[in-house]
């Protein structure tokens, strides 16, 4: 029917074939080629089923290539606010993109045609060039329509290839294009119960939410998600327990359970420490379903058995029928007293059976003293778990001390290290009252010098080095011990954590010649621990923030925020860096500017003109806004309201 009809691309969409065919004939959009040929249409409102019966009927035939186009393609056309891909599966609408065309004008560039990924209202970034996907026209600001003049081209008769790129997320649309080409069910399955969970947890005032922000992390990997969730739990331990935190994903299926509970064994590996009651008591209430998850997966046996002993409070109810109820507050006093760190156990102490096991249930680990009793978190806080007491030398060791040999343990250092380190005032040494010959230290003071330091020999030891060459590599990169050899009485150089947190261990072993010998895994990780090298993906920090990306690029690139050297494709910043500007954001000693000349009473350029111009208050740059101590706000404060009341009422 048509003189000239142009050929599909394996990926091309009928949309896209209708308007090259229009194009190589002469019409200005897809419109006027169907008037002229007959064809009926109902304007923006034809289907997928449409387009494709007219392209049959003008003679062109779709390629046999990959059936996302169609699955996409009710997407693309009508279905407003539909929250389904195709028929597989109904997603909340947060995840979708706006409706309407998008393009990349860098595919545009190499072959002017529609691709089919373009349809899927989940990519918001090509999967190919990493930009974001072009939705309206930079020329005259119109979303962009399918039956426009051609691909490449506006309504207006703008070259959408002309058009500016800005960087995406690239792996979030791999991510998301991988699962529908290889048809991954599963996971399809569970982006929207990973919404939901994610939607409840914050409604908790962990922090403030937005069902898109829920929905941009529901559709990240199963690690990024991991690492959100470490991430939000230690932020409320003050107030909640690790286990209600991640209530919501640790009652979902296979899949959710097992990220929460990934998280909760990095939390074990790092420096948490829940304190024994919650800052605030928990309001609200957990069905007995809830509870018995929160407390380890136990029994409705054992969950009566606590409640018998006063451990666990129901919510009082008049019917009779309706199923036990407990406070959330009891449930979250209960883990917090429950709770040991056991970080400083051996493997062998661990080995003990969970609650669900023992014979009397829960009354053999309640009736154990606070000192034997712990809620283990070394299998993902799977169950309550009673420690026995431990005898070294028929000595009882008390619940709060370690063992020279367990601190030496902890330390990576030898025991003759430990005891130079407490000679010289780092660890303080005590005496078991059971046994003077042997030698306690406090578990709380080893966890704090820990965190704080680190011997060079287990950082040489980590990655094969010899120990004077490695201190002296060090010393070559800027890091100066805080004790050690010729500094102080002992053996091995000290090295704070903070000095080595962002050191690429690739970087120091080309500094001599002979490179050192690696060994397995990761030796920055291995050397400097799990503490020290904590770094966030960049999209973490904007959304922790609450700052846009773009914001975000600023401070990175301001180095306001420092960014870990390293080859992963995501932007990771360094957690110390993180933590100083969170702090200084939420810094009560600090306002802002805007807010303080808004509280005067002025405009922000009299208050620039009188005050920062003239150098009466120091302003201190956060990157994002300008700010000045709150006392010189209020000493402001004060003289502009003397100045107004002594202020001529005529003026």
């Amino acid at each position: 029917m048509l003189p000239a009809k142009p050929i599909p691309w394996p990926d091309e969409t009928a949309a896209s074939l209708l308007m090259r065919a229009a194009s190589m004939n002469g019409w200005s959009n897809v419109q006027q080629l169907w008037r002229a040929c007959g064809i009926p249409h109902n304007g923006v409102k034809a289907s997928w089923k449409t387009l494709e019966c007219n392209l049959k009927y003008l003679g062109i035939g779709l390629s046999q290539g990959p059936s996302i186009p169609r699955i996409a393609s009710p997407l693309e056309i009508n279905m407003k606010g539909s929250r389904a891909i195709g028929n597989l599966i109904i997603l909340p609408d947060a995840i979708f993109r706006e409706e309407g065309q998008a393009v990349c004008t860098t595919c545009l560039q190499d072959k002017p045609y529609l691709r089919g990924w373009w349809s899927i209202r989940l990519v918001a970034t090509c999967p190919d060039h990493g930009c974001l996907l072009l939705q309206s026209c930079p020329n005259c600001g119109q979303n962009l329509r399918w039956n426009r003049p051609a691909p490449e081209l506006c309504s207006c008769g703008f070259d959408l290839r002309l058009s500016p790129t800005f960087p995406g997320d690239q792996g979030i649309a791999r991510f998301i294009v991988d699962l529908l080409i290889n048809d991954q069910q599963e996971k399809l399955d569970s982006l929207c119960a990973i919404f939901s969970a994610f939607s409840e947890m914050l409604s908790r005032q962990l922090m403030p939410s937005t069902d898109e922000e829920c929905a941009r992390i529901s559709i990240q990997n199963e690690k990024k998600i991991q690492e959100f969730l470490e991430l939000l739990t230690k932020k409320r331990v003050d107030f909640e327990h690790p286990r209600l935190v991640l209530l919501p994903f640790l009652r979902k299926g296979t899949y959710l359970r097992k990220i929460a509970l990934s998280a909760l064994r990095a939390i074990d590996n790092s420096d948490l420490r829940i304190c024994a009651a919650p800052t605030i008591l928990l309001n609200g209430m957990l069905s007995g379903a809830d509870a018995r998850i929160a407390l380890g997966d136990i029994t409705p046996v054992s969950s009566n058995e606590l409640f018998k002993m006063n451990l666990l409070e129901t919510v009082p109810t008049h019917a009779s029928g309706n199923p036990q109820k407990f406070t959330r507050g009891s449930v979250d006093l209960l883990l917090r007293r429950l709770w040991r760190p056991s970080s400083s156990l051996t493997k062998n102490a661990r080995n003990i059976p969970s609650i669900t096991k023992l014979p009397k249930l829960a009354s053999e680990l309640i009736l154990a003293s606070d000192a034997n009793a712990g809620y283990d978190l070394e299998d993902g806080l799977s169950g309550l778990r009673a420690f026995p007491i431990k005898h070294i030398n028929r000595s009882r060791q008390l619940a709060d001390r370690l063992h020279v040999n367990q601190t030496a343990d902890i330390l990576r250092a030898s025991t003759g290290q430990v005891l130079a380190l407490a000679k010289v005032g780092y660890l303080t040494k005590y005496k078991d009252p059971d046994n003077g010959k042997i030698l306690l230290f406090s578990k709380e003071e080893v966890e704090c010098f820990d965190r704080k330091y680190v011997l060079s020999s287990a950082l040489a030891r980590s990655i094969g080095a010899s120990r004077h060459d490695f201190i002296h590599r060090l010393k070559v990169l800027g890091v100066i011990p805080v004790a050690g050899p010729r500094i102080d009485e002992l053996t091995s150089h000290l090295i704070a954590r903070r000095d080595i947190v962002n050191i690429d261990y690739r970087i120091l072993n080309k500094i001599l010649e002979s490179p050192v010998k690696r060994t397995s895994g990761n030796p920055c990780a291995e050397a400097v621990g799990p503490r020290a090298n904590i770094s966030f993906p960049a999209s973490t920090v904007a959304l922790l923030l609450e700052l846009s990306v773009d914001t975000t690029a600023d401070l990175i690139n301001k180095n306001i925020l420092k960014r870990v050297p390293g080859a992963q494709a995501a932007v990771m910043i360094c957690r110390d860096s993180f933590e100083l500007f969170s702090a200084k954001v939420y810094d009560k000693n600090l306002v802002e500017v805007s807010i303080a000349a808004r509280d005067i009473g002025v405009t922000l350029p009299e208050f620039t003109s009188r005050w920062i111009e003239t150098e009466a208050v120091q302003i201190i740059d956060l990157g994002t806004h300008m700010c000045i101590q709150k006392s010189s706000y209020l000493r402001i404060k004060e003289l502009h309201r003397e100045y107004m009341k002594a202020k001529p009422s005529h003026i």
